[in-house]
């Protein structure tokens, strides 16, 4: 239930499947956040994420993974 959920937030929201990595915007449009709360929970370490360059990118699986556990 929870991953159709998150593939049609995801294909509403324009992520292509097969992604590895979501941007900033990507997990404020999937949680349905602002800015600063989703910069608030990337450096609080909720999941793993990397700076590319000048980017946040978040680790997909960590994120699901987590996402996941705060949906039970």
């Amino acid at each position: 239930m929870i991953e159709k959920n998150c593939q049609k937030l995801n294909e509403s929201n324009g992520v292509t499947k097969g992604k590895k990595s979501y941007n900033l915007s990507e997990i404020m449009a999937i949680l349905g956040i602002c800015r600063s709360s989703a910069t608030k929970l990337i450096r609080t370490n909720q999941f793993r994420s990397v700076r590319v360059g000048r980017e946040v990118r978040v680790i997909k699986s960590d994120f699901d993974a987590w996402l996941d556990s705060h949906n039970k």
